[in-house]
């Protein structure tokens, strides 16, 4: 098969993963904004993303080296090495989740207490902690194999019983609880449905050991270091403010990351084949067209979203939530932007990865984390959420503007069209923000 027929049968699978797990999460999501109020909101969304960073932590970074390696041993025709990494893997990320869920256990009244949420609901984020560092494990043996389809429809798994329990919990009024439990129980439907007995019959082999080491560590501190960045805001705001402010972040926040999905898309159904291309020296042109090539299609898919939601963030927002949560537009003008340099440095760093600069890739997202969690801290203190939404900000600056220079360096990267499209877009963006107020006036005159 061709780098090319790979690429769009990897990209389609996504984009089908994409389209299934948006609508739903967006059902999810609209459930819990139109039944549950803005208390409720914080604890789910606090609860979710302390789930969702844990788990980066207690993989120890094994997802993202699995991921970058097997592609290495299928191009080499080294298939046992792959099973006996993944062997190796999965015996490690299994002791590392029994020590942080026993750990945890013992901590829930104190942890609970810091976070803001009752300890009920933070015993149903120990067991999702368990279930999705399985599921992110086995589907990074997925997407190395490039098992699209089989991802494809285990992750669909996942949202169904996730946005259907939380469909039914909720009428039948368990509130915040029966969405926790239907967000745990759909990672672990979802990973035994990826799990496979050859994985743990395979032969040991010290070339994997080998391998596994030499990437877990820095995909471990960027791993970690990323989710902090993305996932830890809720809890900041939580921590320093309270949850109905949280709730109604948590909104704005939402719709702005949306945002990020098409380069996503596009990163992960790459990654693969450009890592794999990585083996020969010969190859940069090739990793580079490619990723000029994702960097032009997400700015073409996401700058016309961007410029709905910058003109139109009340009704956006009214299309997910409540009237209560209308002060979250005010967030959107500075999230925008954000995410739009979240999703084109998310192409940038990814790819430092797969060309082979772990460690590179590592000390940028470090780097962006700290001026993350400074600035959010100095700033939330002061401004609260809009303080958290410009230390979101800032630190997308950098992480765009460091993963861009040093990815030109390897690669002699220049994207030039994508800028001309920015730039255009930039325009059409200034000029709708000039006639915001006369668009506004229209919109009652269309109802009548």
């Amino acid at each position: 098969m061709s780098i090319k027929t790979k690429l769009i049968s990897n990209a389609s699978y996504i984009f089908l993963d994409w389209v299934v797990s948006s609508i739903l999460s967006f059902v999810f999501w609209l459930i819990i904004w139109k039944t549950l109020d803005p208390i409720d909101w914080g604890i789910i969304s606090t609860a979710t993303n302390f789930v969702i960073l844990l788990a980066s932590f207690v993989t120890l970074g094994i997802p993202s080296a699995v991921f970058r390696i097997i592609p290495h041993f299928i191009n080499r025709k080294k298939s046992e090495y792959a099973y006996s990494l993944i062997k190796l893997s999965l015996k490690i990320v299994s002791v590392s989740i029994f020590i942080f869920a026993i750990a945890l256990f013992f901590l829930s009244g104190s942890v609970s207490a810091f976070l803001k949420i009752p300890k009920d609901a933070f015993i149903l984020t120990i067991t999702s902690i368990a279930f999705i560092s399985f599921s992110s494990f086995l589907g990074s043996v997925l997407y190395g194999f490039q098992e699209m389809k089989k991802f494809f429809v285990t992750d669909s798994l996942n949202f169904i019983i996730k946005t259907a329990g939380t469909a039914i919990f909720v009428v039948i009024g368990a509130r915040y609880i029966g969405v926790l439990a239907s967000f745990s129980l759909g990672y672990l439907i979802t990973a035994l449905s990826r799990f496979r007995f050859r994985y743990i019959k395979a032969n040991s082999s010290h070339a994997a050991y080998g391998e596994l080491f030499k990437y877990a560590f820095p995909a471990l501190i960027t791993g970690f270091s990323w989710s902090i960045v993305l996932y830890s805001q809720n809890i900041i705001l939580t921590v320093l403010g309270s949850l109905s402010i949280t709730g109604i972040f948590a909104i704005a926040f939402t719709l702005s990351n949306l945002l990020i999905i098409f380069s996503r898309v596009l990163t992960t159904a790459a990654f693969p084949i450009i890592s794999g291309l990585s083996i020969n020296l010969k190859t940069k042109n090739k990793q580079a067209q490619i990723i000029s090539l994702i960097f032009r299609y997400t700015m073409f898919l996401t700058l016309p979203f961007a410029i709905v939601l910058l003109v139109f963030p009340e009704y956006a927002i009214l299309l997910l939530s409540k009237q209560v949560s209308l002060p979250g537009a005010a967030y959107i003008p500075i999230l925008v932007p954000a995410s739009i340099l979240y999703s084109l440095g998310y192409i940038l760093h990814t790819n430092l990865y797969a060309i082979g600069k772990p460690h590179l890739q590592r000390n940028i997202v470090i780097i962006t984390t700290s001026i993350f969690l400074v600035l959010s801290i100095l700033l939330t203190k002061i401004f609260s959420a809009t303080g958290l939404s410009f230390a979101y900000l800032v630190s997308m600056i950098f992480l765009f503007a460091a993963s861009f220079v040093y990815l030109r360096r390897s690669l002699k990267f220049i994207p030039l069209d994508s800028f001309k499209i920015l730039i255009a877009s930039a325009a059409i963006i200034l000029s709708f923000l000039i006639l915001k107020s006369f668009i506004h006036s229209l919109i009652p005159l269309i109802r009548m």
